[in-house]
């Protein structure tokens, strides 16, 4: 096979921070003073512990296959750290590696390979992918959002569907591409009963869609460097082409790849520790991510989503996957956790997304004894048919 592109990894980072300013107190009405000169301490506890839960729940931000939760009240953010270099690694010697019985003694130290090597492989073997992604978010008080998301990538475009639901906060945002074109329309919603009424769609540009949610969610696509980041745009990625021929025959000097599958960079810089473990069916990998450097396109696609002023400061992150025999992903788990402000006061949130992997050579997939005929749905129907592939556990 031949080997990927060995573009050494390059150590130029893009760093921006900015500090949030507190908001001020809203000051009282003169009618509040004549109604209620003096707030009894138990309604005045019971108040502050409404709003911490309300600001907390208030807003639910996507993840590149679901949601996070956490404060819309200006949190202090993490620092953007994106690596520029492409992430290089030997196909060859990973193959090799797995049939000589020698795969976990050569990669155990440097767990960045065989994790990228998987991602590209699910993503570049088929036309058609799907990912399919369940879970939960745990705030203040034990409120719980549940969360439902889909990634379906096709020779027309990747379709992308993420809906959460709990008492207070319902979201419901569909995302279709057309490759032809590079336009991305976007149908944000609260109920997907919303759908069926119909809403008007807001378009994307390509680098509109990665300056807003830091990847596209398609496979594999090619970058050129862009200098002049901002807080508007805080990626360092300029769209080149959605073909590696394109991308081969550039003479920039700063193009790179990306992978949409994954909104968490996993290299050398930025896994802390990890595990290999084999299976009788496959392989089970577990990997610490440093943060902020290994979450700065996911707290930019966070920001977006939750229409938000201020990215996440993440406190931990860890990521697992299980594979097969030849690593070809079958299911995943992440895990993350982050400090909320909710003006003034720290609540910390924790989220858990349990995804599964399908991949195709037409649109017909298979799992099991299930078949299912996976389509985008027009923007009016109410149901998306690549939830069935869903396997109970």
């Amino acid at each position: 096979m031949e080997q990927k592109d060995p573009t050494p990894l390059q150590d130029e980072t893009i760093i921006e921070e900015k500090k949030i300013e507190k908001q001020e107190e809203a000051p009282v009405s003169s009618n509040d003073k004549k109604t209620n000169k003096v707030k009894k301490p138990v309604t005045r506890k019971r108040t502050m512990i409404t709003s911490i839960i309300i600001s907390v729940i208030s807003c639910l931000v996507g993840g590149f296959g679901g949601y996070v939760l956490y404060s819309g009240l200006n949190p202090e953010e993490d620092p953007i750290v994106i690596e520029k270099g492409n992430t290089s690694y030997d196909v060859q010697a990973i193959e090799a590696s797995l049939e000589e019985g020698t795969f976990i003694s050569l990669y155990q130290e440097k767990l960045q390979d065989p994790l990228n090597y998987m991602l590209d492989q699910f993503v570049s073997q088929t036309p058609y992918t799907l990912v399919i992604g369940k879970g939960v978010v745990h705030a203040a008080a034990g409120v719980e959002q549940s969360i439902l998301s889909a990634n379906y990538c096709s020779p027309e475009g990747f379709y992308v569907e993420k809906i959460s639901d709990s008492s207070v906060v319902h979201t419901a945002d569909r995302y279709y591409d057309d490759a032809l074109s590079m336009n991305i329309k976007a149908y944000e919603a609260k109920y997907p009963t919303d759908w069926e009424k119909g809403i008007e769609p807001k378009d994307y540009t390509y680098d509109q869609y990665i300056q807003a949610f830091g990847k596209l969610n398609t496979g594999l696509y090619y970058c050129l460097d862009k200098s002049d980041v901002s807080e508007e745009e805080p990626i360092p990625d300029k769209f080149l082409s959605l073909s590696k021929e394109e991308y081969e025959q550039s003479q920039e000097t700063g193009k790179r790849v990306r992978n949409g599958l994954i909104t968490y960079t996993l290299s050398k810089n930025t896994i802390q520790s990890g595990t290999i473990e084999k299976r009788e069916n496959g392989y089970f990998f577990h990997v610490d991510l440093n943060v902020p450097a290994a979450v700065s396109f996911t707290t930019v696609q966070m920001k977006s989503s939750g229409r938000l002023k201020a990215r996440p400061s993440f406190t931990s992150c860890f990521l697992e996957f299980e594979t097969d025999l030849s690593l070809n992903l079958i299911r995943s788990l992440f895990h993350d956790e982050y400090r909320v402000n909710t003006g003034g006061l720290v609540t910390n949130a924790t989220s858990d997304l349990n995804q599964q992997y399908f991949k195709s050579e037409t649109s017909l997939f298979q799992t099991g004894a299930k078949e299912v005929n996976v389509s985008r749905p027009d923007p009016k129907a109410l149901d998306f048919n690549g939830y069935e592939l869903w396997r109970e556990e």
